[in-house]
Parts: structure tokens; sequence; C-alpha cells
């Protein structure tokens, strides 16, 4: 009967030593985590309440383990029986509530705590919550972007490798997509490009900044410039995550660029040229101003440019020399007014056919003096008249000798006339011949009937002559010697006539017949 109370109180006090040291280990192990909570000290209040507790216990089980073997079995159990009623009880209450107290303790300490805690968590689970559905939808955005965008965009490690990449990989650099991931400028590239791209990338890792670059990639429709922009992807503790690439096309932009280039320099030629042209002209039309004006100073023609009312624009020294006025006085005023009404008015009515787009030629007197004056209209692009030009030319000297002329003619003609000898002149290149009046009188027609011709002449000659006469003709022409002959005529009433004709053959340089002239008697 001992020995079963004894078996069974050993077994309690290891039940109880159990769990009082798993506790012990427990409150030890996350010790940490307590304080983290700030219920450090009340678990170490528990833990001396345990150790408390578990202390008579402990006691118990050494003296059923030691007192049996240094005294009797009965005095062992009657020492363990004391101790329980002495130690046990009180060891046990002290332990109690030491336990209840650190209890009470983390009900109003750590239950608030742990609630708010719970709530913080909640809180951040939330928010964890939150952030991952605006990552995915910010990558699904970012691949959106990527699957959609112009441009070719492209995310790799620092490494080189490749992570990400937009589907038109192959528009750009000649590979598909899915070759590329995970691989490097060489295992994509000849060498020569594959450096740069690398020392690219090296660039961009120790220095971290932006590089941009322009390169050429053939491809299989010719070879291509690519114009790409590098730069750091940061990793969120300050460092560099990869690197981010972003390539355009831009073989149309410089082939543009090429020429508009071209065009800019063909421009600029063409404007040099244009300007040395221009040049040229303003020099031309400086040294056309200057023989302007110095034709028009060394004129004794009368030259006037004057609006459409008659206003004189600008007249040369000759008219102001005969107007016995200066250029500055003439300048401004109407060109009508030197002029007598009469004479005034009929010029008006020249101008006036000018201003219909016509010009004008005629002859006046004035005070004794002949003059021949031409005027025209000057008009624009637009074809409107603007001004008009009027030219005066002294021509009384002409006049007279004209006069002088006409009574030579008229004496001359009387003279042949009554001597009965005509003269003719003959144009061998148009075969065109010239009598006088007294020919025409000779060979039985009335002065300048008609035109006369070699062959019209010709056909007067007597047929028996007409051998004899052409012979006469070619032999003066061929030997260059003087041209006679003798022969009869055939009048218009039938009746025949000698005559006698003689005349003289001009050449040129190249002793070619151009005129013979002569006399028929």
């Amino acid at each position: 009967m001992i020995w079963n109370s004894t078996f069974l109180m050993t077994a309690i006090d290891i039940l109880i030593l159990t769990a009082t040291t798993a506790c012990i280990v427990a409150i030890i192990q996350h010790r940490r985590i307590l304080a983290d909570l700030k219920v450090l000290r009340p678990a170490i209040v528990i833990l001396r309440g345990l150790f408390v507790i578990s202390a008579p216990y402990a006691a118990d089980l050494i003296t059923m383990v030691i007192m049996p073997r240094l005294i009797s079995p009965q005095a062992a159990m009657t020492a363990m029986r004391d101790l329980h009623l002495n130690w046990s009880w009180i060891s046990t209450l002290i332990g109690i509530l030491s336990i209840v107290g650190g209890l009470l303790y983390l009900l109003t300490t750590l239950f608030p705590r742990i609630a708010a805690n719970i709530a913080t968590l909640q809180s951040e689970t939330a928010e964890r919550l939150r952030i991952g559905t605006a990552l995915a939808e910010s990558e699904v955005l970012f691949q959106t972007v990527i699957d959609n965008a112009p441009v070719f965009i492209a995310l790799k490690d620092t490494e080189g490798r490749n992570l990400v990449l937009g589907p038109n990989c192959e528009q750009f650099y000649g590979v598909r997509r899915e070759d590329t991931f995970g691989k490097a400028p060489h295992d994509l590239f000849v060498p020569e490009i594959a450096d740069r791209l690398a020392a690219h990338d090296r660039t961009i890792l120790e220095t971290g900044r932006t590089v941009e670059q322009e390169y050429e990639i053939p491809l299989a429709d010719g070879v291509h410039a690519i114009h790409s922009i590098k730069f750091p992807v940061p990793d969120g503790d300050g460092g560099i995550a990869g690197i981010g690439i972003i390539s355009s096309d831009v073989t149309e932009r410089k082939r543009i660029e090429a020429d508009l280039k071209q065009a800019h320099e063909e421009l600029e030629a063409r404007v040099a040229e244009r300007t040395e042209e221009l040049q040229r002209s303003r020099e031309a039309l400086q040294r056309s101003e200057e023989a302007k004006h110095a034709v028009l100073a060394a004129s004794d023609d009368s030259i006037f440019l004057v609006e459409r009312d008659g206003t004189v624009l600008e007249v040369n020294e000759g008219a102001a020399r005969r107007y016995g006025k200066s250029r500055e006085e003439i300048l401004g005023t109407s060109i009508f007014d030197p002029l007598p009404p009469d004479l005034a008015r009929s010029r008006r009515a020249y101008l006036a056919r000018l201003d219909a787009g016509e010009s004008a030629h005629f002859e006046d007197q004035r005070n004794g003096i002949w003059f021949e004056n031409f005027a025209y209209p000057v008009s624009f692009a637009d074809g409107k008249v603007e001004k008009f030009a009027v030219f005066a030319r002294d021509i009384t000297a002409r006049k007279r000798a004209e006069d002088a002329l006409r009574e030579s003619e008229a004496s001359l003609a009387n003279a042949q006339r009554i001597a009965h000898l005509g003269n003719w002149d003959w144009n061998i290149e148009t075969n065109e011949l010239h009598w006088s009046d007294e020919i025409y009188r000779i060979f039985g027609l009335a002065p300048q009937e008609f035109g006369a011709t070699y062959d019209v002449f010709m056909s007067s000659v007597h047929p028996e002559d007409r051998d004899k006469v052409q012979q006469a003709v070619d032999s003066s022409i061929r030997d260059m010697t003087p041209y006679r002959c003798e022969h009869r005529v055939i009048r218009r009433d039938g009746s025949e006539r000698v005559v006698f004709e003689q005349g003289e053959v001009t050449y040129d340089a190249k002793n070619r017949p151009l005129h013979m002239v002569g006399t028929v008697l």
C-alpha cells in the first residue's frame, strides 16, 4: 500500500515537473518575441511561480529516489508525507499566486497589445494585398505597354542577360524574343556589336548614368540604324538591380535627315549661286543704268518718262537743253506745258492710244523745227500700262534734205524726160528691178504702172534680140566688165524702138554679183 502511494506520488511529481519544465523552456526560447511584445516581465513572474511550484515536487522526487537507500522505506514515506504536509501546499500556494499575478498582468497588458498587434497585422495584411493587387495591375500595365509600344523595351540583369523583352525584338534586332531570354549580347550578336553593347552596360553599372547611343545592325532587309537609351534600374537599397533599354528604329529618320541635309546643301548652293547671279545682275543693272544715263546724257534726242497723266518722272539733258531749262526744273511738271494748246490736245489724244497699249509715231513742226516723235506704253508683269516713254528727235535737217532730194529727183526726172534718158537699178539676188519714170515712157508704159522685174524687162525686148541681151548681161557679170548693148524693144502699142543700154555691176567681198545699175537711151 505504501509503495502504491509512492508510485502515484512519483508519477504526479514527474508530470508536474515535465509540464513546468516545458513552460520554462518555452518562455526561455521565446524570450525575444516576448520582449518585442513587451510581456517579458510578466512571463518572468510566471516563470518564478513555476519554479516555486515545481520545487517541492522536485524535492519529493529526489526524496523518493535517495531516501529509501539511506533509511528504511517506512521512514522515507513518513519523511515525504511530512514534507508534503509542511511545504508542498505552501510552495504550491505561492507558485499559484505568482502564476495568477502573472496571468492577470498578461490579461491586462498582453492581450490588449496582442489585439493591437492583430489589428496592425490585419492592416498590414490588407496593405500587402492592396500592394500585391496594385503590383499585379502594374505588371499587367507594364507588359501591355511593352507589347504595344512602337519602340523596343527590355530589361536585363547586371550580367547582361535579358529578363524582359518586347514582342518587336525580331523587328529591331533580327532575333526572336523566345530565343533571347536569359542571353547576353555575346550570345546574340557578332563580336563587334556585342563588345560595344557590353561596354555600354559596364558604363551604366559603374557610373549609374543613363547612356544614349546609335548603332547600325544588319537585318534581312538591309542595315538599320537603332537609337537606344539605356538606364540603371534601382534595387531599392541604393544599388542597381539591372539595366532598362528603350530602342527606336531611326532608319527612316536618318534617311529623311540625310535627304534634308542634301536638300539643305543643294538649297545653300542654289542660294549661293542665286546670290552670285543676283550680284552679277545688280552689277549688270548698275552698268546698264550707268550706260543708260551716259546714253541719255549724250543723246541729242529729247527723252521723257512720264506718268499716265503726263507728269514728267525722268528727262535727259538733251531735252533740258532743247527747252532751255535744267532737269530739275522739268521733273514733276507736265509734258504738255511747253506746247501750244492745239498741239497739247493732239498729244493727249496720242497718249490715250498709249493707255490702250498701242504705240504712236508722228511728226510735227514747232517754231520752224520738225520733230519725229515716238511714244510707247510701259507695262509690268500684270500687263497694266503704268507709264509712257516719249522720244522726240529733231529731224529738221533730214526734212530739208528730203525736200532737196525731192527737188533733185524732180529735176532729174525732168531732164531724163527731155533727153529721153532713163536709169535703172537691178537687184540681182532678189531679181527686183527699179525703173525711172522715163524708162516706162521709153517702153510705152505709164510711169510706175507696175513693179518692174528682170523678167518683165526681157519680155519687152524684141524676141530676136533676147539672146543677144542675155549674153551681154551674162558676159558683163562673169567677166566683171561694163555692160553695153543695143537692141530693139516692142512697145505696148506694137511699135518697135531701138535703145542703147549701158551699166555696171557691183560685187561683194567674195565677188558675188549684187546689183547692176545703168541707163537706157
